[in-house]
């Protein structure tokens, strides 16, 4: 019972490196269809942000529960960036985003609540 919860963050993290990667690449496709750089290079940075937090996040799950907190930040910003950057007409990439935003946060969310979770019932 003891690889759960660590298995489980592993599996989390591993999906969050798969949206992370998401974001990445949008803002990578993004470059080439706008004159604004500026979304893009922001998603560029936030997904490889993304990837590098959830990557530590896999691979060292007990040590890192900072990452959680970062990854639910990033995927926050992710989905708030449309406003940011005001493409809110664009309603495919304001979709998009929100929609990567928001899956981002969730499974950092639930990662951190399995260790939470782990944690409780270790210290009972």
């Amino acid at each position: 019972m003891k690889s759960f919860p660590s298995t489980t963050i592993r599996i989390a993290s591993a999906l969050n490196v798969l949206l992370g990667t998401a974001v990445l690449v949008s803002g990578w496709l993004e470059f080439h269809q706008s004159v604004d750089s500026s979304p893009a290079l922001s998603a560029l940075v936030i997904g490889s942000f993304i990837v590098i937090c959830a990557a530590l996040r896999a691979i060292w799950p007990a040590r890192t529960l900072a990452l959680s907190g970062a990854n639910i930040a990033l995927g926050f910003w992710t989905a708030a960036s449309p406003w940011t950057y005001g493409y809110t007409t664009d309603i495919q990439r304001l979709d998009w985003m929100i929609g990567l935003g928001g899956a981002v946060m969730a499974v950092s969310i639930f990662g951190l609540y399995c260790m939470l979770r782990a944690e409780k019932t270790m210290n009972q």
